[in-house]
């Protein structure tokens, strides 16, 4: 799989990023929508998620899904390997 980035004008996020599989049975396809933002504590990875709710609650359903609800550990694993690629296309902080 190949990551590629596009640095952003927009304010708060540094570059819009895209994957690009390459394994056969994903080949053809590629992930974007996902973004390299800066904050208070420095670089961090977003992912589209979808609003929803009634009134003026509002909650977010993430596109990105955990195997085992409530366990997060692979999404960190993953947004910090997206990070370490950004810093190694020169783009990092």
């Amino acid at each position: 799989m190949r990551i590629s980035f596009i640095p952003s004008e927009n304010t708060g996020i540094v570059a819009e990023g895209s994957i690009t599989f390459e394994e056969p049975a994903l080949q053809g396809l590629k992930l974007v929508g996902f973004s390299v933002r800066s904050g208070e504590r420095g670089l961090y990875v977003t992912f589209p998620a979808r609003a929803y709710g009634m009134g003026s609650q509002r909650k977010y359903f993430s596109y990105l899904q955990p195997v085992k609800e409530g366990d997060r550990r692979a999404e960190y694993v993953f947004k910090d390997w997206i990070l370490a690629r950004y810093a190694e296309h020169g783009n990092g902080s």
